[in-house]
């Protein structure tokens, strides 16, 4: 991670509490990722309002066993 990460992310691990084991309702994608690209120092202007598909990669095709096929 370059110095611009490295004040709020001293470590470089981003972690988000997904509540797997609790009542509470798992925080949306758009949240999460927002507070990811936060604690990484992009700047609000940048940071999509409503990212949709387009902003994650299509999944590499993986084979059995998990590995990516080319």
């Amino acid at each position: 991670m370059g110095p611009a990460g490295a004040g709020h992310v001293p470590d470089g691990t981003l972690f988000v509490n997904l509540h797997g084991y609790g009542l509470s309702t798992p925080p949306k994608p758009k949240i999460v990722l927002a507070s990811f690209l936060t604690a990484l120092w992009v700047p609000e202007a940048q940071i999509p309002d409503d990212p949709g598909d387009d902003v994650l990669p299509e999944p590499a095709d993986r084979g059995a066993g998990g590995a990516v096929r080319g």
